[in-house]
């Protein structure tokens, strides 16, 4: 892939073949591009003593989390900044965590055989904030590819999101040339924690794992899941069941990791039979 807005055919080309390299790289060596930092240094280790008390009710709610609508080039910018450094990144006192985990989901019309990306959510292990980027504001569009593309092209930066498989990596692709490298799907990790050929929806999922307010996002979802994400401008609560799709990913992907394990461990399934 390559960046839409390169100036040159030179750089585009330069691009492409960047990404080649990558590629190439993530085929020969997966176990290295999936599981070790830039240092060298092997990033998958899970405590599982730690996880064993973990549910969503330790994650802060999407009620008590604050949130930015991105709809501005100046905005997208700022967006991405916070995301690889943490909120007060220009604080040079304060000590900002790596960005190592970034959930995301989007939002698409489907009209007859179009397909667009209407909404894209996303927020990371670097901040307790989430962000929803509005790319059918002025200048969005245009300059997603070089703002976000970098961060999805990054193989040290795990993307956490849910049945992405369908159309988000897809659309990331074909409306902005973005190609997801090193991911995690939560849908597709509970059918396999269910031993089942279905993933749960996230709001079970959602509920499976401790999240008190299950069934006000089960309800959100029921309104929205089929919406025209197209219309302007965005209520409050469409923005809030946007908000829900991402803001509980990470730790997910962290429970989901738990009970494969303990699924190998001890062949289980961990109570998802019951689900």
């Amino acid at each position: 892939w390559y960046y839409l807005d390169s100036d040159t055919t030179a750089e585009r080309l330069s691009a492409i073949e960047d990404e080649k390299k990558l590629i190439h790289q993530m085929v020969q060596y997966p176990e290295k591009s999936l599981t070790y930092n830039d240092g060298g240094d092997f990033s998958g280790f899970l405590d599982l003593a730690e996880l064993e008390l973990l549910d969503l009710s330790a994650v802060p709610s999407v009620a008590d989390t604050t949130y930015e609508l991105i709809d501005t080039v100046p905005k997208l910018k700022a967006c991405v900044d916070e995301l690889r450094c943490g909120l007060g990144h220009n604080d040079t006192n304060m000590h900002t965590t790596k960005l190592s985990e970034i959930a995301f989901d989007m939002e698409m019309h489907n009209q007859g055989n179009a397909v667009r990306t209407c909404l894209i959510q996303i927020t990371s292990n670097t901040v307790q904030k989430d962000y929803v980027i509005d790319p059918l504001a002025a200048g969005v569009w245009d300059a997603i590819p070089s703002h976000l593309g970098p961060l999805f092209s990054d193989p040290s930066i795990l993307k956490i999101g849910h049945g992405i498989g369908g159309m988000d990596c897809s659309s990331l692709h074909r409306d902005f040339g973005i190609l997801v490298v090193n991911a995690f799907d939560t849908c597709e990790a509970s059918s396999i924690a269910r031993q089942s050929k279905g993933g749960l929806n996230l709001a079970a999922l959602c509920k499976h794992y401790g999240l008190q307010t299950w069934e006000h996002y089960r309800d959100l979802k029921d309104r929205f899941q089929t919406t025209n994400w197209c219309k302007r401008p965005l209520s409050e609560e469409a923005l809030e069941y946007g908000r829900y799709d991402v803001r509980y990913l990470i730790t997910l992907r962290r429970l989901l990791m738990r009970d494969l394990i303990k699924m190998d461990m001890i062949n289980s399934s961990n109570g998802f039979d019951k689900v």
